[in-house]
């Protein structure tokens, strides 16, 4: 249920839409969007475009600790619980672990869209 008010934003997006871009509130756009960027998404030919948050499989915490030893108490937890979702929610692809980015999610299918909620 995390991100279920993107879902419903999108299903409500498509039932009045062919395609939809969701874009997080917290989102810059750092240049303004053109013709070309609607080109490149058409060009994928995919009917959902989510980018992916990679992460090492191995050695993940380490990495994270050695990075930054003053790390407190707390965010050493978070990063524990963090390593921990990636491994229940993500997928392994060339030795990382993958999640999706859901700050921009492009989308043209209701029933592709309805087969991940369930």
């Amino acid at each position: 249920s995390f991100w279920l008010h993107k879902y419903k934003a999108i299903e409500l997006a498509l039932k009045n839409y062919d395609e939809v871009i969701f874009m997080d509130w917290d989102v810059d756009c750092i240049k303004p969007i053109d013709d070309n960027f609607y080109k490149k998404i058409k060009e994928k030919n995919s009917s959902l475009q989510i980018p992916l948050y990679t992460f090492p499989l191995e050695g993940y915490l380490d990495y994270a600790f050695k990075r930054s030893p003053k790390l407190s108490k707390e965010w050493k937890e978070f990063t524990g619980l963090h390593y921990d979702s990636l491994m229940k929610y993500g997928y392994i692809l060339n030795n990382y672990l993958c999640v999706p980015c859901t700050c921009f999610i492009y989308c043209s299918d209701i029933n592709l869209l309805n087969e991940i909620n369930d």
